[in-house]
């Protein structure tokens, strides 16, 4: 359930950048940013890689809301909603009656019907999409109580987060290789421009970038602060099915943190091996985190697996 909130957020986050490019003024740099913001999503396998190069506004309007409304586009906001339901009826239990009337409000917000179609009705519906998971992150973090349903809710969320900055990382370091007019649309994704405006009074460069959403600590939207996080909750887990599953937990984390720990980004130039380095990293701690999910399921939740004494 943590992660399925978590990709639906980072999916309508995508989707509203997206969208806010396709009103205004239309300037160069707007058009700059909507066609390395396609990219971003093409190398993301959100939408189709030659979009940019052959798409009108009305077909990216209905790209758009194709993957807003459509339940046969996996990992779409229909697609996830379902899975949202499915695994929050599993733990119906754990779940009060406000969290439940969030889900319903969040399945009205998406099956009413979109009343334009143009840019500002898509945006605006996604405005609201995000203020409601908003709120159901609000819920997990004020009204639960912190047993382990929380912390395997909490682990999930940050397992998701952590893959999807190390896989926009990766994506908009390789687009960065020409220009680095897709830095805006990252940072507005991972609802970080204001916090690299308060560092930074210039133009977003990729090094700069890259500390803040992978290596800053403080910052809730980064990597390395994802991974702090199930640090702290693994560190609680109690024994799975095999005794050492905590322990388990504690070395893949421990593995991941000590990766970024390595990282040097004092260096002024950028050169290629620099760049190649940052999208390796990137690539591993996907692996990590997908095997640190598996882990944790065949440790928590397989009921296969008997536990050895």
């Amino acid at each position: 359930l943590g992660r399925y909130t978590e990709r639906m957020e980072q999916t309508t986050r995508l989707l509203r950048m997206l969208g806010k490019r396709l009103g205004g003024e239309g300037g160069e740099m707007q058009m700059r940013e909507l066609r390395d913001g396609l990219r971003l999503a093409g190398e993301l396998e959100l939408l189709e890689k030659n979009l940019p190069m052959h798409a009108d506004f009305v077909m990216i309007q209905q790209t758009i809301t194709s993957w807003m409304q459509d339940a046969r586009h996996r990992d779409g906001l229909a697609d996830l909603m379902t899975k949202i339901h499915f695994n929050a009826a599993a733990a119906r239990d754990r779940l009060s009656d406000d969290t439940w009337r969030l889900f319903r409000w969040l399945q009205d917000e998406l099956d009413a019907p979109l009343m334009d179609h143009a840019a500002y009705g898509i945006t605006s519906k996604l405005d609201r999409i995000v203020l409601v998971l908003a709120a159901f992150s609000g819920m997990q973090s004020e009204n639960m109580v912190r047993g382990h349903g929380w912390r395997f809710l909490e682990m999930g969320r940050r397992i998701e987060r952590g893959y999807a900055c190390a896989g926009y990382l990766h994506a908009a370091i390789a687009l960065c290789e020409t220009h680095e007019a897709v830095l805006v649309p990252l940072l507005e994704v991972f609802d970080s421009t204001m916090t690299y405006r308060r560092h930074h009074y210039a133009t977003p460069k990729l090094l700069p970038v890259v500390d803040l959403l992978m290596l800053h600590a403080a910052n809730p939207r980064s990597l390395a602060f994802q991974l702090e996080a199930m640090a702290q909750q693994a560190s609680l887990l109690p024994p799975g099915s095999s005794l050492t599953g905590a322990d388990h937990a504690k070395t893949a984390i421990a593995r991941m943190l000590s990766r970024l720990e390595l990282v040097d980004l004092s260096s002024p130039a950028e050169p290629p091996d620099v760049l190649h380095g940052l999208r390796q990293i990137c690539d591993s701690t996907k692996e990590d985190l997908e095997h640190f999910s598996n882990q944790l399921t065949e440790d928590y939740f397989s009921h296969a697996i008997r536990r050895s004494r």
